[in-house]
């Protein structure tokens, strides 16, 4: 009978050690292209992000559309099940860009299911009429920008008038919100959008006092949650009982992406864009930056930065980020047995940063697990990216 112990894990090669060589455009093409044997292809989204401030609108719009030709190429009978939309709100691209992605989605199925994240500046009031059934975020252009909420206050209404499905919106707490602030937030709230996130400031700006004044205003804020209706689901996202993340959150298919947003992750998705990224089967790739991405495309060239298998390391994270996010805590036992790693020696960095977090009464560390706190299960998604973002 084959025995060991913890000892005997450490001895194993550290993950990160194993470095998954980058994938040139060829071997990419073949195993993006690469049908699936013996079972069918997952769920499909199609994501297109567009630059939040894009140097140049018309050039923007025509290297996306040759991607989208790339990608119907490769791809041939097989179709996305849902698309989405990350663009700024600004009249210009907006109208631009909706057009555009209006025209592809009403290509493969006009009643497809579909979002947009609507990235707010400072004087941006969107249509949404044209996309009757579509999912809407409203962002902030820039994290937590004064005059944020405000702005809000005046396009929500709209909003909520013109999409046809739900109407999300971000809400900043800083460390030091006013009573002005505070009451745009509760009048946001008295709106009663569908979903609500909220966001918190960076911890490294954070002293401890101010962790502690920030307690209050999230206590206040989700007195106003309660008593409207609102359950908290994961992190700083707070639905109604019949959003359908609630169901993928019982069957532990959270999961967070790089913009911060939850998803049911059922599948694989490709990301059309400047800096989008895709995951076709083991391969993920990123594109490259605006200035870059324009010029591969022109060259007829596929506009990667860096496309990799996804290596154990990056599996262990996401299923860390999962847990965390649907049950709300982190065994280290289970990611010990299953990946072969002596958890805190493997992730003794994300530990030491969490420390500040651990001491302010977010996180509790005993008996080898990580638990949040009921102050803590509103940052989950923050806590999940120190993992993440390693």
């Amino acid at each position: 009978m084959l025995s060991f112990n913890m000892d005997d894990i450490a001895a194993f090669p550290a993950l990160r050690q194993i470095r998954q060589p980058r994938l040139n455009d060829a071997a990419v093409g073949r195993a993006w292209s690469r049908p699936a044997i013996g079972r069918l292809p997952p769920a499909l989204c199609m994501t297109e992000c567009w630059p939040r401030k894009p140097a140049a609108v018309q050039p923007v719009q025509e290297a996306i559309t040759l991607e989208w030709q790339q990608w119907c190429a490769l791809l041939g009978k097989r179709q996305p099940t849902q698309m989405q939309l990350h663009v700024s709100a600004h009249p210009q691209v907006f109208a631009l860009a909706l057009a555009d992605w209006l025209q592809r989605r009403d290509s493969v199925s006009p009643s497809m299911p579909c979002g947009i994240v609507l990235y707010l500046g400072q004087a941006d009031v969107p249509d949404c009429s044209g996309v009757p059934g579509a999912d809407v975020m409203l962002r902030s252009m820039a994290g937590g920008e004064s005059g944020f909420h405000a702005l809000c206050l005046t396009v929500l209404p709209a909003v909520l008038q013109q999409a046809g499905g739900r109407v999300g919106v971000e809400l900043w707490l800083g460390q030091l919100m006013d009573a002005e602030a505070m009451a745009q937030v509760h009048a946001l709230l008295l709106m009663q959008p569908a979903r609500f996130c909220l966001r918190g400031v960076v911890a490294a700006a954070v002293s401890a006092s101010q962790l502690l004044q920030q307690k209050e205003q999230l206590y206040q804020v989700l007195q106003w949650l309660d008593e409207l209706g609102y359950g908290h689901l994961a992190g700083g996202w707070f639905t109604r009982a019949d959003d359908p993340w609630r169901h993928a959150q019982r069957l532990g298919r959270l999961m967070l992406t790089g913009e911060g947003d939850l998803i049911a992750e059922d599948g694989e998705w490709i990301g059309l864009g400047p800096g989008a990224s895709t995951l076709l089967g083991a391969v993920q790739g990123w594109n490259s930056a605006e200035t870059a991405y324009l010029k591969q495309l022109q060259q007829g060239k596929r506009p990667l930065a860096a496309a990799r298998k996804l290596s154990l390391d990056i599996l262990m994270r996401r299923a860390m980020a999962q847990q965390l996010l649907c049950l709300g805590y982190l065994d280290f036992m289970t990611f010990e047995l299953t990946y072969m790693v002596q958890f805190e020696q493997y992730f003794a960095t994300e530990l030491k940063q969490l420390q500040g977090w651990i001491k302010a009464g977010y996180l509790l560390q005993r008996h080898r697990t990580l638990w949040l706190t009921e102050s803590g299960r509103l940052l989950a998604d923050q806590f999940a990216r120190y993992f993440l973002h390693a």
